[in-house]
């Protein structure tokens, strides 16, 4: 955050992370969906994806506890070449 293409960057990951999980978990179900916000901070806007979730509907609820449960912990190997990363 605060340095030159921060922005580029972090939307760009933020983007390769919900593909990434909807490749993990399939679509989203209902009218639920994943998008990128942007928060204040001292230093600049930082960006986090975030899930819009039903709650009166169990599958978006089971949805968001297996997006949680199965946040991966690196890149797959599509997510790496879309950020222009070296592949495993």
């Amino acid at each position: 955050m605060g340095s030159e293409g921060y922005a580029v960057r972090a939307k760009r990951e933020c983007r390769a992370l919900i593909e990434q999980l909807r490749r993990t978990l399939g679509p989203e179900p209902g009218e639920t969906y994943f998008s990128i916000k942007s928060n204040p901070h001292d230093f600049g806007s930082y960006y986090e994806v975030v899930y819009y979730c039903e709650s009166e509907n169990p599958d978006s609820v089971r949805y968001a506890l297996d997006a949680e449960a199965k946040l991966p912990r690196e890149w797959d190997d599509i997510a790496l070449a879309v950020l222009g990363l070296k592949v495993k």
